[in-house]
């Protein structure tokens, strides 16, 4: 590297396994003195339209994410000059994991869910492609207060990107780009997990060479990747109804000159993918096509019959058009289902497009224009027999129509993610899961080098997304289309998968998957046995998050299901997703004693499911839930998915990762985790992360205001720190200010084995005791009593009694957690979970 002329930076990628933390920072920022070079971390790109740039957000997204005391190398991209038509940059934090070690992973099997605790956090920026490395310690720059920032309202929707990482990263020059993907469910030592079929191809984007597709398998939910030998896509694969898996090649076999039947390759796995089994298949032609490509994805009809979208150019036409194929023997024969979704014309045809299921039971689809750089959209009320005439996506203000390969999925919380590209990545999703309106628009990733023709180079635009959980996506995307999309900076190709949290309201879910599988939450009642080819048919099938067909509980003729929870909770919504695809009836009723059951809460009558649905209710008091057919009739044959939400509880579980929890105000360096360690007997948690010797960390959960009040939660230390933690409770005065009226603030003492706590009195600090000491990472009940005459901290079996307050209130508000407050003070990160508030009396 030179202190003078020019340096040039060498690129930058990724190993396919890597183990450990290690963060990444993206941003424009001018900073005087010599370029140099970082340690690599997750590359993420910027963009600036013109001028230097400014360093100053470094700090606080800094300060704002989990990753500090992780961070281990730092890499900062930027882009200088002039790029008209690129918007300028906007920040986020947000977390980015690597692979998980055999460490972490035992980690997991002694929780006994699928859950993905290990993740490196990184800072994600709309942008552009790496030109420079620019120099300057971006960590000496005067650092500032963070803001106090509200979580989102409880009732809210929330979309947010988490952590992005790398499939396949090799070399400058060697290829990979355009991944499909596919999943199913997998039972591992009894656990369910998302297996992952990913494949990307690592041939040039022409038509005169030879596909070669990379084929990789994760078995943990995206986490992880092992590549496989066999090289074939998962851009067109299905599982079907004996449990087999069908693969069927982008590009066909030969057509017959005397029939005109037209040769597809298959490959087919009893196994789930462990070995195949090469074949072919035949399309009866009665369109009279001169080439086909299928794309992408097959969709299972409750009958049997596949459904499969290919596009082409028909005899006669001058544009491509997209079409449907079908078949009823398992995809060895097929035929045209609609010849033509959107009938070409001499200036318009389509031809990528994809097709899913509706929460409301249609078929949507979405083609990419010939003609027309758009994605266009139409629905099918009779299984993709007719379809309606596409228009161009009603995109959101901001975003994209896009040009290229629609990708869909419909989350089984109901919400629909569609993503597109070209240029960039985007994402946009329909709250109400129709796709009737899309409210809400991401840029994914983006790093083209500048405006112009060169716009739409850089990522190939091609995209994938597929459910994790009920309330989580991973999207796949590339950062170079093979040869023509970086032609001008490095080859650097990369296939990429980014976390996407698209959460429906309601902030009390109760993690019904977890605690089934730790035995604290119990399932009973006449289930049935499942078919061998699917082992997650099963009694768990009712809490295992997702909404496929087979992952359900099957109910015997008048049978019922109960969950027995691990305590009782104040119930105010159900989700109920009953068998997939088939008019079902049931009826919900609730007990507090498993005996005595009050009329049904709940009944749903005739309902045809593909998601969850959701339905309020009076909150009510319960320990037991039974589900069953209705007395006066009625059919119930499965129940694949039932969701419990607590009005009096916060756990964290339908809130968004990375983000301030829902309902809570006044937070800074506050968000809901799910990685590193778990929750209590559950997911997710609330984590505070102090590593900002400027202001500390802080969330609050405010409540009605009632006299005396009880607060419980669950505490974990992922470390103490020097300085510990403080819990304080809020207060109304006489003339209505808010005041703390008692604060705890709590140290750890390993070699002692005790915890010191003091209490708040007036301006100073008085020690009220010790409670029973807990190491790191390790949950512990905590329960705050609060009177008119004084208040009760019970800990981790311990109890202490004070009349120390630091203000006089005549009534009490609700919970402030915090890290220790003087500004030398941090080092600690702590956890909370479970928080309920409830008046005393």
């Amino acid at each position: 590297m030179s202190s003078g002329g020019t340096t040039s930076p060498g690129a930058t990628w990724f190993g396919m396994a890597v183990s450990g933390e290690r963060c990444a920072l993206s941003g424009a920022g001018p900073v005087d003195g010599v370029v140099k070079a970082e340690s690599v971390g997750a590359t993420v790109f910027s963009e600036q339209d013109s001028g230097p740039c400014n360093l100053a957000p470094f700090d606080d997204c800094r300060r704002r994410t989990l990753w500090s005391q992780h961070c281990t190398a730092l890499t900062w991209n930027v882009v200088l000059g002039n790029m008209p038509g690129i918007p300028k940059p906007t920040w986020r934090c947000s977390m980015s994991p690597f692979p998980k070690t055999a460490a972490w992973d035992s980690q997991r099997r002694y929780q006994g869910t699928r859950r993905r605790w290990r993740r490196f956090c990184g800072i994600s920026l709309s942008g552009i492609a790496i030109v420079a490395l620019l120099a300057g310690d971006p960590r000496n720059l005067p650092a500032t207060a963070a803001p106090l920032v509200p979580g989102a309202a409880s009732g809210d929707y929330r979309v947010t990107l988490g952590a992005e990482w790398s499939v396949s990263s090799p070399g400058p020059g060697h290829l990979s780009a355009f991944p499909q993907a596919f999943a199913t469910d997998r039972v591992i030592d009894g656990v369910a997990e998302r297996q992952i079929h990913l494949s990307w191809a690592e041939n040039r984007d022409s038509t005169t060479v030879e596909s070669v597709d990379k084929h990789a398998v994760s078995k943990d939910g995206a986490i992880t990747f092992e590549r496989l030998g066999e090289l074939l896509p998962a851009m067109n694969m299905v599982r079907l109804g004996d449990g087999s898996l069908l693969s069927i090649e982008f590009v066909p076999g030969p057509t017959d000159p005397n029939t005109g039947d037209i040769t597809l390759k298959t490959a087919r796995s009893d196994d789930l993918g462990e070995s195949w089994t090469r074949g072919t298949a035949i399309v009866k032609d009665t369109v009279g096509f001169s080439w086909i490509r299928v794309h992408r994805g097959i969709l299972q009809l409750v009958d049997g019959t596949l459904l499969m979208p290919i596009y082409g150019l028909a005899q006669g036409d001058t544009r491509n058009r997209s079409a449907l194929l079908q078949s009823a023997d398992g995809g060895h024969t097929w035929t045209v289902r609609n010849a033509a979704i959107l009938p070409p014309t001499a200036s318009l045809g389509s031809n990528e497009w994809a097709i899913s299921r509706t929460s409301d039971g249609r078929l949507i689809g979405f083609l990419r224009g010939h003609g027309q750089d758009a994605i266009f959209q139409t629905y099918s009320g009779d299984d993709g027999v007719t379809w309606t005439p596409p228009q161009v996506i009603d995109a959101p203000e901001g975003a994209p129509t896009g040009s290229v390969d629609p990708g869909v999925v419909l989350q089984p919380n109901g919400m629909l993610l569609l993503t597109y590209g070209r240029p960039d990545n985007s994402l946009l999703v329909s709250l109400d899961g129709t796709g009737r309106i899309w409210e809400d628009y991401q840029h994914v990733f983006g790093n083209a080098p500048r405006g112009g023709p060169a716009r739409t180079t850089g990522s190939s635009g091609n995209t994938a997304i597929v459910s994790v959980s009920a309330n989580q996506s991973v999207m796949f995307g590339d950062t170079c289309a093979n040869i023509w999309g970086c032609r001008e900076y490095g080859q650097l190709h990369r296939v990429w998968a980014r976390m996407i949290d698209a959460v429906t309201p309601g902030t009390g879910k109760i993690d019904l998957a977890t605690k089934v599988a730790s035995g604290s939450v119990q399932l009973s009642g006449d289930v049935l046995d499942g078919p061998d080819a699917f082992p997650e048919t099963r009694i768990q099938g009712a809490t295992d998050g997702s909404s496929e067909r087979y992952a359900a509980a099957p109910i015997a003729a008048g049978g019922e299901l109960i969950i027995e929870l691990d305590q009782t909770y104040t119930l105010d919504k159900i989700g109920l997703m009953l068998a997939y695809g088939i008019p079902q009836d049931a009826d919900v009723q609730l007990s507090t004693d498993g005996n005595s059951w009050g009329k049904p809460i709940l009944k749903t009558r005739d309902t045809v499911d593909y998601a969850v649905r959701y339905h309020q209710i009076e909150p009510t008091q319960a320990k037991y839930v039974k589900i069953n057919a209705p007395s006066d009739g009625g059919s119930l044959d499965a129940v694949t998915e039932v969701e419990l939400y607590a009005a009096d509880t916060m756990t964290f579980e339908n809130d968004a990762v990375n983000a301030p929890p829902r309902g809570f105000t006044d937070t800074r360096h506050a968000v809901v985790a799910d990685t590193i360690m778990p929750g209590a007997d559950s997911n997710r948690r609330l984590t505070l992360v102090d590593w900002d010797a400027d202001s500390h960390a802080t969330a609050t959960l405010t409540s009605s205001a009632t006299s005396e009040q009880r607060v419980d939660f669950q505490f974990a230390g992922g470390t103490y720190g020097s300085t510990g933690g403080v819990f304080s409770i809020p207060g109304r005065t006489d003339d209505g200010q808010t005041v703390t009226a008692y604060e705890f603030w709590v140290t750890a003492n390993a070699a002692a084995g005790n915890f010191r706590v003091r209490a708040r009195a007036g301006s100073g600090w008085v020690d009220i005791g010790t409670v029973p000491y807990a190491p790191a990472e390790t949950w512990m009940p905590v329960s705050i009593e609060t009177t008119a005459t004084g208040a009760k901290l019970s800990m981790n079996g311990g109890t202490l009694e004070t009349t120390a307050r630091a203000n006089e209130v005549a009534s009490y508000t609700g919970i402030t957690v915090s890290t220790y407050t003087v500004a030398s003070a941090w080092g600690s990160q702590l956890d909370f979970d479970d928080i309920r508030i409830t008046p005393l009396n």
